[in-house]
């Protein structure tokens, strides 16, 4: 999702990624959230705010 080369791809792998850790139970959910933002805050060539944004959209998968 961070290097799609589109901001409509970008969407689409966003919410993929969210559907899909939504979808694990609470313990694997928060193991892959953290490995994800971890990730995600190491893609320093990503742009900022498509990193804010999938974090922001991985928590609210996590924790809602």
């Amino acid at each position: 999702a961070l290097h799609a080369p589109r901001t409509v791809d970008y969407h689409f792998w966003a919410g993929r990624c969210a559907e899909s850790l939504a979808n694990l139970d609470r313990a694997q959910r928060l193991t892959q959230y953290r490995r994800a933002v971890r990730f995600i805050t190491a893609s320093y060539r990503a742009e900022h705010n498509r990193q804010q944004s999938l974090v922001d959209r991985l928590a609210r998968a996590c924790f809602e």
